[in-house]
């Protein structure tokens, strides 16, 4: 089990999939607090608006596919990172939460006509 393994490789910047000279090229980590911000904000922003918790939704399944890359690369590099599978677990908890709150919005939404 090594984190440092993971963040220490090539996939441990820009997912792995920039040109190191790319501006894209970051640790993943950067990218990981721009996301986990931005779903803040959208969270305290999304109340009972669909059309934000649809958006929250979408981040959240886009987030998870991700997920499922870095699992892999985590299995072709033949390490456990306990930080990534957190937040692996995370992200897929954020989902099922998104998916069961746009549900119960259309329910609600669909009450009221």
């Amino acid at each position: 089990m090594s984190c440092t393994k993971a963040f220490t490789s090539r996939y441990g910047k820009g997912f792995g999939l920039f040109d190191t000279q790319s501006h894209f090229n970051i640790p993943n980590p950067v990218y990981g607090v721009i996301f986990y911000t931005t779903q803040l904000l959208i969270c305290g922003f999304a109340s009972s608006n669909l059309i934000t918790n649809q958006i929250f939704m979408l981040l959240s399944l886009i987030s998870n596919l991700l997920s499922l890359y870095l699992a892999y690369i985590l299995f072709l590099l033949k390490t456990i990172c306990i930080v990534c599978v957190a937040l692996y677990t995370i992200n897929f908890a954020m989902l099922i939460a998104s998916i069961r709150r746009v549900n119960d919005i259309k329910k609600r939404k669909a009450k009221q006509e």
